[in-house]
């Protein structure tokens, strides 16, 4: 056989192929719409149970969840508060200290002021006693200024 008679007859066989197909297309299609409704009746029905099976199981699922994310909260809410007080009393404490320093500052500058006034009334009578009085109230005055500084 030569290849033009091949070819010939190849397309003939592809004709014929073609014709069987529309006819074979045609009565599938009829039976494939009734079939196609019959699965969408039965999905219709199965799909309520399926869809509260699966609201059922994600409950389940979502419950402990829930409650360990609900444990974690409360947890670190009471680490929260915990902090919290013992920042406050960290603040406490080291507030009370400070005022401590301060006031034995205080103390320290209101003894130092007095036994200014101590040699004025010893240096009133002498000259040399008064040069020695002076050197007191500046050494005093300039513990009195490095008390004040370090208050400030």
């Amino acid at each position: 056989m030569t290849d033009e008679k091949k070819f010939v007859k190849t397309l003939s066989e592809l004709k014929r192929f073609k014709a069987a197909e529309k006819h074979f297309l045609e009565e599938s299609l009829v039976p494939q719409g009734a079939i196609r409704g019959q699965q969408e009746s039965m999905l219709a029905l199965s799909m309520k149970p399926v869809v509260t099976a699966l609201a059922s199981a994600l409950t389940v699922a979502i419950a402990p969840a829930w409650k360990w994310c609900d444990g974690r909260w409360k947890r670190n809410v009471e680490k929260v508060k915990q902090q919290k007080l013992t920042t406050r009393m960290k603040h406490n404490a080291l507030l009370h200290t400070t005022t401590i320093h301060i006031m034995a500052c205080v103390t320290n500058l209101e003894e130092k002021i007095r036994s200014l006034s101590k040699p004025i009334h010893v240096v009133l009578g002498e000259e040399y006693v008064l040069k020695v009085a002076m050197d007191d109230i500046n050494i005093n005055s300039k513990a009195i200024r490095e008390t004040i500084e370090n208050l400030l």
